[in-house]
Parts: structure tokens; sequence; C-alpha cells
């Protein structure tokens, strides 16, 4: 999840809200919805699937956040 929350799936931009920033997630692409699901198995949100473009890159890609003291 980026920094305020959000994941883009098939360039449809998801927002589960800021609370769960920074996590990493799961992904459920279905038939006709996307179902996003941290670590620890809760379903954070599920919306409906708006296109059907193919998912042309599997890898994810994210930032380290580093915390001086």
């Amino acid at each position: 999840m980026s920094c305020r929350g959000a994941v883009s799936v098939t360039g449809q931009r998801v927002q589960s809200g800021i609370v769960h920033a920074h996590k990493v997630v799961t992904v459920e692409l279905h038939d006709t919805v996307l179902r996003i699901i941290d670590d620890d198995g809760e379903v954070l949100k599920v919306v409906p699937g708006l296109t059907r473009k193919e998912v042309i890159q599997l890898k994810a890609h994210g930032r380290d956040i580093r915390v001086d003291g």
C-alpha cells in the first residue's frame, strides 16, 4: 500500500484508507471484483472490477522507510 493506503491494479486505483498505509497486501482478482487482503488474512476492501485489462506485471514496487533515532 502507498503512504496514503492506496494500490493500483489493472489500471484501477483502490483506496483502502490511511490506517492501512505501508502494509503488504494481496490482491485477488475475480471476474467481477478486486479483493484486497492484508498479511493476517483480513479483507480490507472489496470493490467492483471496472476494467478487463490483463495483469502485465506481477511484481510490486515499494520503498524502504527508514526512521532515524
